[in-house]
């Protein structure tokens, strides 16, 4: 299996959440008292683990874009935080993924789709791993949400081509960065817990896996590795 080949740790889908779900109620997070955000790529195949996530936590807030990459801000934030429960502390929890294909031959960025059986994942990063060192600053802002992308990503990889693999975790290292940033500024006005719960999706044969990475509570101003 080249799974095991490729990645030191995955976990099925489903397995990823639960597991969450139980890290997360030690630190008081609940079906009843939290609501979800997830962020992740738009494509199709990405689409699986939404009813994972509302099984456990019900109706999530969506925050889904090209790559997966976070592009909400500070405003979106605010509104995803002001449909948490009402309580003594407002409790969210992000749930943030990049994904990459891998076929039977151990292709890294290959997978298939319903009716295709050679496709690309993610294919916005691999558009992206061509045209990023060529950006140019004078572009006309015909997709701003692309254009953005592109600017973050081209700042994280400086003047070196990174590969696919690579690529793709450093898309989510903004991701993750993006919203701990925007949320740093939110909880020193508001009672405010959030957790962040990240990894990247698998396609790999029939089945998503996701490759556990950063996953913390913040509470009080104090960070909690869950890993």
């Amino acid at each position: 299996m080249f799974m095991d080949k490729f990645f030191d740790k995955y976990l099925e889908e489903e397995d990823f959440i639960n597991l969450s779900a139980e890290k997360l109620k030690k630190y008081g997070f609940e079906h009843n008292n939290t609501i979800a955000g997830v962020c992740l790529c738009r494509d199709e195949i990405c689409q699986s683990v939404l009813l994972k996530i509302k099984n456990l936590w019900g109706d999530f807030f969506n925050f889904s874009s090209f790559a997966g990459i976070y592009s909400s801000g500070e405003i979106g934030a605010k509104v995803f935080i002001s449909h948490a429960p009402d309580g003594e502390e407002k409790r969210v929890v992000f749930y943030v993924f990049t994904h990459i294909g891998l076929d039977e031959k151990g292709s890294i960025g290959i997978c298939k789709r319903k009716g295709i059986e050679k496709s690309t994942a993610c294919g916005a990063l691999i558009l992206f791993l061509n045209e990023i060192l060529n950006f140019d600053k004078r572009e006309k802002e015909e997709n701003p949400e692309l254009i953005f992308i592109k600017q973050k990503l081209r700042k994280e990889i400086s003047n070196r081509t990174p590969d696919l693999m690579e690529l793709t975790k450093i898309a989510l290292h903004v991701s993750c960065n993006e919203i701990e940033r925007t949320m740093e500024n939110l909880v020193k006005s508001d009672k405010i817990v959030y957790a962040l719960v990240s990894g990247i999706q698998v396609h790999y044969l029939d089945k998503n896996y996701i490759l556990p990475m950063a996953s913390f509570v913040v509470k009080d101003n104090k960070k909690i590795d869950l890993r």
